[in-house]
């Protein structure tokens, strides 16, 4: 079996989680759109969940559709093998 490429191992391999930070989402065209999750940190007190909608709308402003589906649920779904009833 032939080894991959360090890039394809790190897609096919590694996932990182994110809530508040637009960096990740600027550097999707490096990383690879199926490589970031995006993450509220249920139940943490540092985390989003208690305003979620706002980061969510400003950071992906202008993100195409199809991977804002992805990094909001898709990705993380498909690793589970769970389909989201409602879309992101």
């Amino acid at each position: 079996m032939a080894v991959p490429a360090d890039a394809e191992y790190v897609k096919r391999q590694f996932h990182v989680q994110f809530q508040d930070d637009p960096v990740a989402l600027a550097c999707r065209h490096i990383t690879g759109v199926s490589t970031i999750v995006w993450g509220n940190d249920y139940p943490y007190a540092e985390g989003t969940f208690r305003g979620s909608r706002e980061p969510i709308a400003t950071q992906f402003a202008g993100v195409p559709a199809e991977e804002r589906a992805a990094i909001l649920g898709g990705t993380l779904g498909g690793l589970l093998d769970f389909e989201a009833p409602v879309a992101a």
